[in-house]
């Protein structure tokens, strides 16, 4: 903390950025690599970004060298209009620096509880920032701490202006980011469930082969057995075959591939209806045509 306030704020601003990174990374235990500063002359993007151990920026800042810009409400509200542009689909927190003031707020432009007036840093101590800050620590930006945050609905929400290119644009990549992601845990939750069904398909011949002629106990055995693994049997004996039916006429491979390509077809148009369900369920809620929101700002829910 002594080492931040007593510097000199008579250069560029963006001279300042490795004292930034080394205040920032000390202060809440961010590796080096994942505390992001904009080196590069121009705007369009934030000069601080913290990083999730994915490499996702779910706190994004921005470094002034005049008080004035935090101390006063006015210089606070034209620096939240200027900056709320740099809010993305996975933004959590927006951090404000200046020499001597800290500020952060949620992507809806409120300001986090405890932080109603930025926080003076010559009155507090370093350990006491630091336990104030924990909220934004690397600590907390794992993805198990992400996903209960989102499950208990607690992710705060926000309209987006989709007559601004810029965050249209930001919208698509945000959509496009989610495709990729929940394509890649499909096809990986795919490959786990082949590995169950091929056991399922191994147990059962083991029943029929063990406990031939012996009538109830086989029948019995049988129905524990798939009942356990109904699921398996719905998705590889009805669903996939099904969409098979369906859309494999139109997979240009033969042999195995067509197995593979049928799963990959099956996941990617799964996951095209869960982005598009989410997508379609956001803007009903935004028109008030629910009873209360059960996806934004409330968890997913039934």
């Amino acid at each position: 903390m002594a080492k931040w306030l007593a510097l000199d704020w008579n250069r560029p601003e963006r001279s300042y950025n490795p004292d930034v990174r080394d205040f920032l990374t000390g202060l809440l235990d961010y590796p080096k690599d994942r505390v992001v500063t904009e080196d590069a002359a121009g705007g369009g993007y934030p000069d601080i970004k913290l990083l999730t151990p994915e490499k996702i920026a779910w706190v994004v800042g921005d470094l002034k060298k005049d008080d004035a810009e935090l101390n006063t409400e006015g210089g606070r509200r034209k620096l939240w209009n200027q900056k709320r542009k740099y809010i993305e689909g996975l933004t959590r927190y927006v951090l404000f620096l200046t020499a001597r003031y800290l500020w952060v707020v949620l992507p809806t432009g409120d300001a986090v509880a405890g932080f109603e007036e930025p926080c003076n840093l010559s009155g507090i101590t370093f350990e006491e920032l630091k336990e104030k800050l924990k909220f934004i620590s690397y600590e907390q930006a794992t993805h198990a701490n992400q996903w209960a945050t989102f499950i208990d609905g607690q992710l705060p929400y926000v309209y987006l202006k989709l007559d601004v290119p810029e965050t249209l644009d930001r919208l698509r990549q945000d959509l496009q980011t989610s495709f990729t992601e929940l394509s890649a845990a499909a096809e990986g939750a795919i490959a786990s469930l082949i590995q169950q069904y091929e056991e399922f398909k191994q147990q059962e011949q083991e029943i029929q082969r063990n406990l031939v002629d012996t009538g109830d106990t086989q029948r019995r055995a049988l129905v524990r057995l798939r009942f356990k693994f109904d699921f398996h049997r719905h998705l590889f004996e009805d669903l996939l075959p099904r969409f098979e039916d369906q859309y494999g006429r139109d997979v240009n491979v033969k042999g195995k591939q067509v197995e593979e390509r049928i799963r990959e077809s099956f996941v990617a148009d799964s996951v095209a209806v869960l982005v598009a369900r989410v997508l379609f369920l956001r803007l009903v809620e935004d028109l008030g045509l629910t009873k209360k929101r059960r996806l934004s700002n409330g968890g997913p829910q039934d």
